[in-house]
């Protein structure tokens, strides 16, 4: 009860149907080759922002509020032939427990 995330600016409107949404242990395939669970990223408490597109990286004028950069964790995904469950997204931010917080799209 005594944890506390401040205020911290999104950067798109949000996908429907994405928020607040529960996430199954997908396995992610990373950028930079390899692969992860989702939920390995969520082990420490900590939020998870995943760049489901190579061009999906936070925007230059996204940063966080003091504070919230040592509580967010970022994965940067491949997905350029992705027709998996992150097709048409290009970016989530997922809250500790596994539930979508935002979830966004260059295109919307």
């Amino acid at each position: 009860m005594d944890v506390a995330f401040p205020d911290a600016p999104i950067p798109a409107p949000p996908l429907p149907g994405w928020t607040g949404r529960r996430l199954p242990d997908w396995t992610l395939r990373l950028a930079g080759g390899g692969q992860r669970s989702l939920y390995s990223g969520l082990h420490d408490g900590h939020w998870l922002w995943l760049h489901a597109k190579q061009t999906a990286a936070p925007p230059s004028d996204w940063e966080p509020a003091p504070g919230w950069r040592p509580r967010v964790n970022v994965l940067a995904l491949e997905t350029s032939t992705d027709t998996g469950p992150l097709k048409g997204v290009d970016g989530l931010l997922v809250r500790p427990d596994g539930h979508v917080a935002w979830a966004w799209t260059a295109s919307a």
